[in-house]
This record gives structure tokens, C-alpha cells and sequence, in this order.
């Protein structure tokens, strides 16, 4: 059995950074907030992306007065223009809501039957079709343009069940779980009949069994799988080969796992036909968040923030990873960049670090945590920008991106640059004084 502990990776090496940078730069911006399904109460919940915490459990109610009259969502994602997009099993149906969730605009005309897992990738929106019945449209990913209308059928081999976009092998596509075969699949759009194996279990091996939702670890690009039936639990799955490199098994005994989506704080939110429930690697701990819904889907809903998470931070004396954030615009003629650290010890001292090159220094200087900047590295420790964490355990500053600072003096960011922020702050572990650093954010002004 392959050790639990791999899914906590508090310190990376150089490489590992490297290719799981090129995994973020693909996905864009990281998401504030996560969106759930609750097949039970027909709707869409909200959750925090730092720490699992339910913020909206109704943030979509397909049951609304005029809305969507959905019986069965599955998966809930954002769209380029800013729409939400929901599949409904029963309903054999893709559904589309404004951007807030406040009003339903609509559902697809398609031939479906049987619909699971979405994807959003390369300008269409891709929909599996499990139709064990054999009838039209058949076993098949489904290609809708961004208004739902049909471009492609696209027939498999297998019995799809969710559907991710994903890099392997320089290959931009899509990674297909099959329900039947217990394997996971690489489609590519650009040969859509040379459908390729990226994971089977090895024979005489317990491995991945009735694979159910994907997600993509953030830190090293890793894919996370849902085991439904015995051997059931939380998979990963190597981001370049395939294998297998980690399981838990039936975490806090919750069987039958729907989906597992890493947090940035480095525990794992997931969910079951119970609920959604919080793991804890580094503790063994599962605590449930919500109880008695059929959840499903977890997925990312980009609300605004801008730049990608990339270096993985160490466990602070909190417990948990302290965590960056930026928000404001790309475009660095509008000046309007603020950086937010979270999950700092209480009444921390603390300043932001500035600096156009990438790296890894484990525990520098007898810091407890991970330097992920390198080259001529600015401090942010003038006038009113050394902060104190407070009882929120939070700081913040807002960037005057024409004065950044430098080891030679201020400089200004210029459209094209990427700039990449770290937070160092003050911690004490069993009573000695010690540092520690947030997780690193890369933001690629224009």
C-alpha cells in the first residue's frame, strides 16, 4: 500500500516546481471559492479554496422559481464569458446561470443521456455521455460550442464518466475517467479517435476500481481520482507517467468517494453520497462539513483573483500552510495589484517579498519554511509595509507597481513581466523563534 503521507508534499524539489508551474500557467488564474453539487437538495454550494469552509450552501438553486427545475446536477463550472454551466444526470441536460448564480439563462437542445462530468477547455465545452443503453448519442464526449449547441459527437471506447483538461506529454487534451474499465483516458481534440491509456491498474495490483470525478493537484500537477467501489477511496496519480503514487483509503470511513480536490492550506476537501468532508494528511483527521447530501463534483470558480499559486508552504504553528493571494488587474497601467497572506500565526510580524526569477530554498537561514524566489529579491519593509497578522492570523498590501522594491533601488513593472510575491513572517514551534513563508504567487502583468 502506498504511503498517505504522499499527498502532503510540504517541500518540493526545483524540478517538481518547474513542471508544476508550466500545469499552472495553463490553467490561468486560481480560484477564491470552490463549487460543489448537491444532488440531494438540487443546487450548487460554495466553498472557501483555502480551507473547506461552506460559505453559500444554496449559491444555485435549480429548484428557484424560475430556474432550472434541475433534478440531479453533477458538476458546476465557469465559463470564459463569465457563465456557469451545470450537467444534470436525470435531467440528460447542460444548464447555463449568469456568473453569480442568480439567474437561469437557458439549457442545451442536445440528444444526452445520462451526463456526468464537464469540461471547459480549448474553446468548447465538453460533456461525457455514459448512456449505458446504447442508444444515440452512445458511449461518447460530447462537444458544445460556448452556447450549448452541438459541434461533435465524439464515440469511445469506454464508459466516460468525467472529463478534465489536461496537459501529458506536450499534448494539450483531456483526461477521461472510464466507469467500466477502471481506467483513466487521454483524448486528444486534434486526434479524436486515437484515444490513449494514461492509467489501468497493474494486474495482480488492488488498484483505481470504478473511477469517479478528476481533479488536478496545484503544487505538482498530480491527478486526483475518486474511487467509488472496494478498493474505494482518494487516488493520485502521477502527472507524467500515470502510476499510481499515492491512496487513502476510505479516509474517516467515508466510502465510496465522488471527488477529491487538494486546498491550499494542504488538506483535501472531498466529497460522498454522505457529504463533503475535510482530510487531513499530516493529522489522519477527517471532519465532516456538511452531512446528509449526495455530494458530487468539486470544481474551481475563478472569481477574480489574479496570478497562479505555485512552491507548496510548509505547516505553520497554526496547524495548517499560510497562503497568498492577489487581487486587482493584469494590466500594470491600471496600478491596481493587492496582495493577501492568510492562515499566519496570530500577531505575526510580517512583509511581502518582490522578484522577477523563481526558485527553491528549503529552510533558508534556518527559516521553517520555503524561499520560492530567487535573483535580486525586493523587500517590502518601508513606511507602513512591515504588517502585524492580528487576531485574523491575516495581512495585506496594496502595490504601487511603479515603485516596486530591489536590492539597487525601486523599479517599475513593465507589460510582459511576470513578477512572482512571497510573504516571510514571524512563528514560534514549541516556544522558539523560528520564520516561516507563504506559498509563492506568480502574476503575469500585460
Amino acid at each position: 500500500m502506498l504511503s498517505v503521507l504522499n499527498l502532503r508534499r510540504s517541500v518540493l524539489s526545483r524540478g517538481m516546481v518547474v513542471g508544476a508551474l508550466a500545469t499552472l500557467a495553463a490553467r490561468g488564474a486560481d480560484a477564491q471559492t470552490l463549487l460543489v453539487t448537491d444532488a440531494t437538495n438540487r443546487r450548487v454550494m460554495l466553498f472557501d479554496t483555502h480551507d473547506g469552509s461552506l460559505l453559500d450552501p444554496a449559491f444555485i438553486d435549480l429548484q428557484a422559481p424560475g430556474g432550472a427545475t434541475g433534478i440531479t446536477p453533477i458538476e458546476a463550472l465557469r465559463t470564459p464569458n463569465g457563465d456557469i454551466v451545470i450537467s444534470d444526470q436525470v435531467r440528460d441536460t447542460v444548464f447555463r446561470y449568469t456568473g453569480d448564480g442568480q439567474t437561469f439563462l437557458g439549457e442545451s437542445s442536445v440528444p444526452m443521456n445520462n451526463v456526468h462530468g464537464l469540461a471547459v477547455a480549448y474553446g468548447s465545452i465538453w460533456v461525457t455521455n455514459s448512456n449505458p443503453n446504447g442508444t444515440t448519442p452512445g458511449r461518447a464526449l460530447l462537444q458544445l460550442d460556448q452556447s450549448l449547441n452541438l459541434v461533435a459527437i465524439h464515440l469511445l471506447p469506454a464508459l466516460p464518466f468525467d472529463v478534465m483538461a489536461f496537459t501529458w506529454q506536450g499534448v494539450e487534451g483531456l483526461l477521461i475517467t472510464d466507469f467500466g474499465g477502471s481506467s483513466v483516458l487521454f483524448f486528444d481534440p486534434a486526434s479524436p479517435t486515437a484515444v490513449q491509456t494514461f492509467y489501468a491498474p497493474q494486474p495482480g495490483t488492488s488498484g483505481l476500481n470504478t473511477p469517479m470525478y478528476l481533479s488536478q493537484r496545484r503544487f505538482d500537477g498530480n491527478v486526483l481520482v475518486g474511487g467509488l467501489i472496494s478498493p474505494a477511496g482518494i487516488y493520485e496519480l502521477d502527472r507524467t507517467s500515470g502510476a499510481q503514487v499515492a491512496y487513502i483509503s476510505n479516509p474517516g470511513g467515508q466510502t465510496s468517494v465522488h471527488c477529491a480536490h487538494d486546498l491550499f492550506d494542504g488538506r483535501i476537501l472531498f466529497t460522498n453520497m454522505t457529504g463533503v468532508h475535510r482530510f487531513d494528511p499530516a493529522t489522519g483527521v477527517t471532519t465532516t462539513l456538511v452531512a446528509g447530501v449526495n455530494a458530487h463534483v468539486i470544481a474551481d470558480y475563478n472569481d477574480g483573483r489574479i496570478g497562479a499559486s505555485y512552491c507548496a508552504a510548509t505547516r505553520n504553528s497554526t496547524g495548517v500552510s499560510a497562503f497568498l493571494y492577489a487581487s486587482g488587474s493584469l494590466l500594470a497601467s491600471q496600478n491596481d495589484c493587492t496582495l493577501q497572506g492568510l492562515s499566519l500565526p496570530h500577531n505575526a510580524a510580517a512583509f511581502f517579498l518582490a522578484s522577477r526569477t523563481q526558485d527553491f530554498v528549503a529552510f533558508p537561514a534556518g527559516s521553517a519554511g520555503n524561499l520560492c524566489l530567487g535573483g535580486a529579491i525586493g523587500r517590502y519593509v518601508g513606511p507602513g509595509q512591515i504588517k502585524n497578522s492580528g487576531a485574523a492570523g491575516a495581512v495585506s498590501l496594496t502595490l504601487d507597481l511603479a515603485v516596486v522594491p530591489s536590492p539597487t533601488g525601486a523599479v517599475s513593472v513593465t507589460p510582459g513581466e511576470t513578477w512572482s510575491f512571497q510573504c516571510w513572517y514571524r512563528d514560534s514551534v514549541n516556544g522558539a523563534a523560528t520564520s516561516n513563508f507563504t506559498s509563492g504567487r506568480a502574476i503575469p502583468f500585460q
